[in-house]
């Protein structure tokens, strides 16, 4: 697992249910998809959600090497 401060630039459900996030390192290293934890995914979905309205950041906790469609295990708001 490896963290990133990402900007939050879509996300929402498939048909599935599945949450899904598009970050972006706020580096510009990477722009990719991924899937919210399904054991936390509609607090994710809150939290990506609230970080689009307000602007704030995001520290996402992400598969090594930020592969994407991997999953997100961990999404936090923080404050730059």
């Amino acid at each position: 697992m490896a963290w990133a401060t990402c900007d939050v630039n879509w996300c929402g459900p498939i048909e599935d249910g599945r949450i899904y996030l598009l970050l972006r390192e706020i580096g510009g290293s990477f722009e990719r998809w991924f899937q919210a934890n399904p054991t936390v995914q509609k607090e994710m979905l809150a939290t990506a959600l609230m970080s689009m309205s307000s602007g704030m950041r995001c520290d996402a906790a992400l598969p090594d090497g930020f592969g994407e469609w991997g999953m997100c295990d961990r999404l936090y708001v923080r404050r730059t």
